[in-house]
């Protein structure tokens, strides 16, 4: 089954949904959204979640409307749409936990009854049922749909569960979804970690599972990255009032982020479209391709470096030039996307990195004294400070 996870009122800094006891919902749907995301990703489930943690550009072009989300869900096929909220009431007195669907003939129903009966044992909340509801998100998905009120974030003690109890939430709700598709309930603490940190001689490597990594428009300097796992990603150039404009194409989530190819040329881009449909393909416009979930351009690296038929040209030659460098790539033996770091390489030693790596194919991302790794909160390469455009985070 393909499940599409909904964080509600997580894309947008002017929705922050309901406030109550310090809480903000936005926060406490995302901090389970992701947490439930995690979970069932480790068993193998085929899932997506309609944004990933990008708090400190919320409203930019990460943000999206609610049609947006919808419309990823449909266009992806998926089996069954989950919207997390919380709740929230004028009178401070009202607790508990309830489910909505669209009506009492959903194909969901008896899920949505094991939600709330989970959600209520689990964290002894008040029982308060699964209730018909037309509102939007239950009406324009094409698959089935749920909208979990997890908890009352105006009451205090539900507020106090939804803030310290997270996992149990996570459990309860991922419990009730797995024995309604009879998906076998791994224990995720064996299953390996989705990312990887190691150094080989002088080169840094991250290797990530496809489902893992992130797109992300920054407009933020070098030296000054919020992000606690961050590689820089596309080409870049300042206009007139110091916006950066990019020069090549990145996705995420599905949403275009950007798409200008470099000289106008196709550019290699590394496009994820599935848990393991990852490929490599020289592009000039992406909306053009098909269920793009994740995307990013440079230039090929390997097998063949292939910068000056991508317009690399004349002055533009320096690209290959021995300087710090990111690569990322994708090793179809294991399944990871893999990223390295090199300090003081040409594009010809990255393509031996590549080769090294026993990588099916890699490109190269901006280099030289814009390049920034950050990898669990701690730099292993600062960058020179200048503003960049955008970047590439894992979890």
């Amino acid at each position: 089954m393909k499940l599409f996870i909904d964080a509600g009122h997580n894309h947008s800094k002017w929705n922050t949904g309901a406030v109550g006891n310090g809480l903000k919902e936005q926060d406490i749907t995302f901090q389970i959204a992701e947490k439930l995301f995690k979970k069932l990703n480790a068993m193998g489930v085929d899932i997506k979640m309609s944004r990933y943690k990008i708090t400190d550009v919320l409203g930019t072009s990460n943000a999206s409307s609610l049609e947006k989300r919808v419309e990823l869900a449909n266009k992806w096929g998926a089996d069954l749409f989950v919207s997390i909220h919380c709740n929230s009431h004028a009178l401070k007195s009202a607790n508990g936990t309830e489910v909505l669907v669209y009506n009492k003939k959903s194909k969901v129903y008896s899920l949505a009854e094991n939600i709330c009966n989970n959600l209520s044992n689990a964290l002894n909340l008040k029982n308060r049922g699964v209730k018909a509801s037309a509102t939007k998100v239950l009406r324009k998905t094409k698959m089935s749909a749920l909208l979990i009120e997890t908890a009352f974030i105006s009451n205090i003690n539900d507020a106090q569960k939804l803030k310290d109890r997270q996992p149990e939430f996570v459990d309860a709700i991922a419990d009730a979804i797995c024995d309604y598709y009879n998906i076998e309930k791994r224990p995720t603490a064996t299953l390996p970690e989705s990312a990887k940190y190691y150094i080989e001689g002088i080169t840094h490597i991250i290797e990530v599972d496809p489902r893992n990594i992130w797109a992300v428009e920054t407009q933020c300097n070098t030296d000054k990255v919020k992000y606690n796992n961050f590689v820089n990603s596309v080409f870049f150039m300042p206009q007139a009032n110091g916006i950066m404009h990019p020069q090549g194409i990145m996705v995420n989530a599905g949403e275009v982020i950007c798409n200008n190819p470099t000289h106008g040329k196709p550019v290699a881009t590394l496009i994820v479209r599935g848990a393991d449909d990852v490929e490599m393909k020289y592009v000039s416009d992406i909306t053009k391709e098909k269920d793009v979930w994740f995307a990013v351009s440079g230039y090929g690296i390997y097998p063949n470096i292939t910068a000056l038929e991508e317009g690399f040209t004349g002055e533009f030659t320096d690209v290959m030039r021995m300087a710090n460098r990111p690569i990322i790539g994708y090793r179809k033996k294991d399944n990871k996307i893999v990223i390295a770091v090199r300090s003081n390489t040409s594009a010809t030693r990255s393509q031996q990195t590549a080769q090294n790596l026993k990588l099916d194919f890699a490109i190269s991302l901006d280099a030289g004294g814009s390049t920034t790794l950050k990898v669990d909160n701690k730099y292993k390469f600062k960058g020179d400070g200048r503003k960049i455009y955008g970047g590439l985070i894992w979890s």
